[in-house]
This record gives structure tokens, sequence and C-alpha cells, in this order.
């Protein structure tokens, strides 16, 4: 199936998505280059989710594709948020690591879901209904493992 630039752009900035988002979960120093190829993931992801809501193919107008594709958009940018801030808030890390990876497993189960669809030959609301529970649901168990402890409050 020929693509069209859009379809080209949303599949490109995804794969990057894909890539950079799995070198972040694996490294473990979160320094300069942590930031930069946090940058590469959040540019990766608005092109991805706005390319995404161009994209009509499926069943000819918005749908609850598009729908997640604005709330993946509203995780990277809560994911950036506690980032930005300065004075950064209280339980920053946490903030930015719950956000950011929910974004990245929805990002997951969507690659999934083109996987079953496009190259398995599903129908594309069985793949989805088939690809998108199992991901979310591993990666919220791995989300909350991995997740930076809760601190209490600093003494005032």
């Amino acid at each position: 199936m020929a693509l069209s630039n859009i379809g080209t752009a949303h599949v490109v900035a995804a794969t990057l998505g894909l890539l950079s988002g799995a070198i972040q979960l694996t490294r473990t120093r979160r320094d300069a280059t942590h930031r930069r190829i946090g940058y590469v993931y959040v540019s990766a992801m608005a092109i991805s989710n706005v390319t995404a809501l161009l994209v009509y193919r499926f069943t000819g107008g918005f749908n609850i594709f598009h729908a997640l594709a604005i709330y993946n958009l509203f995780n990277v940018s809560m994911a950036l948020r506690p980032m930005l801030a300065n004075p950064r808030p209280w339980q920053w890390r946490r903030q930015h690591y719950m956000w950011v990876a929910y974004s990245y497993a929805g990002l997951s189960a969507a690659a999934l879901t083109e996987f079953l669809v496009r190259v398995m030959g599903m129908d594309g609301w069985l793949g989805a209904a088939v690809g998108t529970p199992p991901v979310i649901l591993i990666g919220a168990v791995l989300i909350h493992h991995f997740a930076p402890p809760l601190r209490p409050p600093a003494p005032a």
C-alpha cells in the first residue's frame, strides 16, 4: 500500500519515536544525552500525532485514533511541563516519568495495532482490540514498577 506524504511523515516520526523512546528506557544515565534524545522523542511525537490527525483513510472521519493522538499530545506536553518549570515542582521526576512513559505505552500499542492490521491482515478494529489492551496493561505494570519513588515533602 502506497503512503501519502502525510502518511510517510507519520510513519517516519512514529518509528523515530519508538526508537528514541526505547533508547531512553534502556539508558541508566539521566544526563545531557538523555535531554537531547528526549527532545527527539518529543519532536517525533508532535509530528506523529499531528499527522495522525490528518489521516482519515481508516474510517473516513474523526475517530477514536484521532482522540488518542490528541491525548498523546497532552501526555507529551504534560511530560515537558515539570522539566520547563523553574523552580521544578515537588515530585517532578515522577511526574515527568509517568507522563512520558504512558505516552510511550500508547505509541507502542499503536505500533502493535499497525503491525496486526498491515502485516498480519487483521481488520482494523479487531487489530486495535487485540493489540492495545495487553500493551497498555503490561506497560502500566512496568511503568509503576520502575517509577521513581514518591518522596515525602521537605520539612518546612
